[in-house]
């Protein structure tokens, strides 16, 4: 492999292992090999450097025979302090898989961590003093957006063109003689046990137990890894039993897939994404056998995920910590929050000075004074300690810095557009506080200009600020004046006093996790979508545009952002079709169905989606509902009770039946054979 030596900027992925097994099998995944840079004075890791594609990649392990939370912790905050821009990560490695009727987990595996409505991926959990007391003590940050992107076209591509990790793991050993215990150790040598029935205290393997607690599986057609999308559990306790597995997994309904020892060290420090390989069952049955193969299919994921991810989303980025550290172009923050952060803000404050020392803060916007942009720092101590807006108003419009041009001439609305995470929201947000849309950057390009370029109305910023220029710079004045003079009480109505989807009155602001799905809205109307409809039926924008990134429709943008029902409604009654197709010919239907979106999926039918609609691998609604993560069974039977096809061929010939059968979905293929033999078809 080639050499070469880049500076610690130019790296931007941390790749996380726990074991040396999981550090070899990373290693391999590297396109080329880079030359070792020193490390910060306060960073005792050790790193292997290296690219993958287009991405920079820092491969750190934990120390020998130090596992848990505690020590990936450590190892993270050492990580950034070496590398100031790691911008996601990585945990990829083995862990213990959790089997049922729903997923058919077997050894050698992936799970990938996956948000739902609730949990943003992975849970914490916790030991007591007794066997079998574990308690679920939190939910931890969600992955970023740039990986769940890159997730969701992952599974796509996996839909049409099938899995490339069997080749990745060959050629991984083929090129290294010295790898081959990493190759797949035969299905015989997979057994899952009952849940209740232990193993011999007295026996190394399992030669001695008895077969006949071997729960019985369906023989696999071939020996690949199936991947499995759902929640990992994270905590310090080792799960060595069946019925504590189970328990555990199923308490409160969360329906956990893995069990590991390191996310809940990493994912409030560092947005990644947890990917782990199936070696063992979480029971008194457990070997090491597995963990070879588990590793390297864990990391041959991690490899063709990271190739689906842009070089652009992690190239580039601020960090903040280092920005405050070095000083600001223009003005110190510190002093200015110092100016405007009240005495019962105080403790506020300590944390955020706190933070700058320990890891950088992520920004709403990079540059402009960008220490004021602390959304992902500030939310979670907010929920503790005082009103959101309050806060917010303090770090956000302080003595006009609505309009404050960076040393590059930028305002927080040109940066706004340039940052794709959550942007209408940000942009909305900067509008209806009173940002000026006429000031012009050194290109000439006043915000309007900018969001016309980057297709911005695929995402409704233009409409926003379309609608701003039209109310002239008076009636902006004169809203910026009325604000003023309530800053020091509380966030005026009318600008952003409530979330999209979380209102007051359900209980406390959220935290991080869920601001980050929920977009802000204006105190007035329902929804804050007035100024969207005028716009969209004075100006009878083309809802059917593709967007400029995803190559997906306005409603499916949407649909795949998890907006509310009544925005798809809105774009859907303002011209918006329900049969359009992105550049895949995935359908709104297809995309709704495939999220276990059940109200869009009704809605879609309503508006009279093409129920058997096939994309560009043949696929209809149909098939990727019988592979969804969420409300499957309940989908495929509206679905189906709508007319879909239950015996449509993709271009692979596989019928919906056997896309479910090849995941081992069994109650959704119990689903389809009922449902085929009320309708007289045959399998």
């Amino acid at each position: 492999m080639s050499l070469r030596t880049l500076t610690h900027g130019d790296y931007t992925v941390g790749w996380i292992c726990a074991l040396d097994t999981e550090m070899v099998a990373a290693t391999a995944m590297l396109d080329n090999v880079h030359t070792t840079l020193p490390a910060a004075l306060s960073d005792d890791n050790s790193y292997k450097l290296g690219s993958i594609g287009h991405h920079n990649v820092v491969v750190a392990c934990l120390p020998s025979d130090n596992y848990g939370t505690i020590s990936a912790a450590r190892v993270v905050a050492g990580l950034r302090s070496t590398f100031p821009h790691i911008r996601f990560g990585l945990l990829v490695g083995i862990g213990g898989g959790v089997p049922s009727a729903d997923h058919d987990v077997r050894l050698g595996d992936i799970i990938v961590s996956t948000p739902t409505a609730t949990i943003g991926g992975v849970f914490q959990y916790d030991s007591g003093k007794s066997c079998g007391d574990f308690i679920r003590t939190g939910s931890l940050n969600k992955p970023p957006f740039a990986l769940l992107t890159a997730l969701q076209n992952l599974k796509s591509q996996y839909s049409s063109r099938g899995s490339g990790i069997p080749a990745i793991v060959n050629e991984m050993i083929s090129t290294n003689p010295r790898l081959q215990q990493f190759g797949y150790p035969e299905s015989d040598q997979d057994r899952l046990f009952a849940a209740d029935y232990d193993h011999p205290s007295n026996s190394r393997n399992c030669n001695n137990c008895d077969e006949d607690k071997i729960i019985a599986r369906a023989p696999r057609l071939a020996a690949e890894p199936m991947i499995h999308f759902g929640l990992v559990a994270s905590g310090n306790a080792v799960i060595r039993n069946g019925q504590i597995r189970d328990q555990l997994a199923r308490a409160e309904n969360i329906r956990a897939l893995c069990f590991e020892m390191e996310a809940a060290g990493v994912m409030d420090s560092l947005p990644c994404l947890v990917i782990r390989g199936v070696c063992d069952y979480a029971d008194s049955h457990k070997n090491d056998q597995w963990q070879p193969y588990a590793a390297a299919t864990a990391a041959a994921y991690g490899k063709e995920l990271l190739s689906m991810v842009p070089p652009r989303q992690s190239y580039g980025v601020h960090s903040v910590a280092a920005e405050i550290r070095q000083g600001p172009p223009e003005e110190p923050d510190i002093e200015t929050l110092d100016a405007y952060i009240p005495k019962d803000r105080e403790a506020l404050y300590g944390l955020f000075r706190k933070s700058i020392s320990e890891k950088p803060i992520a920004t709403v916007f990079p540059g402009a004074g960008s220490a004021r942009y602390c959304e992902d720092f500030l939310t979670p101590k907010i929920t503790a300690m005082g009103r959101w807006d309050t806060v917010l108003w303090h770090y956000v419009n302080d003595s006009g810095s609505l309009d404050v041009q960076g040393h590059d001439g930028k305002t927080p609305l040109h940066y706004a557009l340039g940052v794709r995470h959550e942007r209408d929201n940000k942009v909305r947000a900067l509008v209806e506080m009173g940002a000026d849309v006429t000031v012009k950057d050194p290109n000439g390009q006043t915000p309007i200009d900018v969001a016309k370029s980057e297709g911005a109305p695929a995402e409704a910023m233009y409409i926003v600020l379309l609608d701003a220029w039209k109310k002239s710079q008076v009636k902006l004045r004169r809203q910026r004046e009325e604000t003023s003079r309530n800053r020091n009480t509380q966030f005026p109505e009318p600008i952003i006093s409530h979330l999209d989807q979380s209102p007051r009155s359900q209980g406390p602001v959220p935290t991080s996790p869920q601001l980050e799905s929920e977009g802000f809205t204006t105190a007035q109307g329902p929804s804050g979508l007035d100024t969207a409809r005028a716009w969209l039926e004075e100006n009878g924008i083309d809802i059917n545009a593709v967007d400029f990134d995803a190559d997906k429709a306005l409603v499916q943008v949407l649909l795949v952002h998890g907006y509310r029902q009544d925005v798809i409604e809105l774009l859907l009654d303002s011209g918006a079709k329900a049969t359009a197709k992105t550049g895949d010919n995935w359908t709104a239907l297809h995309l709704a169905a495939n999220c276990g979106n059940i109200e869009a999926v009704q809605l879609l039918l309503a508006k009279g989606a093409e129920v058997n609609a096939t994309d560009s691998a043949g696929q209809t609604a149909l098939h990727k509902a019988s592979v969804a993560f969420d409300n499957a069974e309940s989908i495929m039977q509206i679905l189906m009770d709508a007319g879909a096809d239950a015996t449509a061929r993709d271009v692979n010939g596989n019928t919906p039946l056997h896309t479910a059968e090849c995941h081992g979905h069994y109650k959704r293929v119990e689903l389809l054979l009922e449902n085929m033999l009320d309708a007289g078809v045959e399998s």
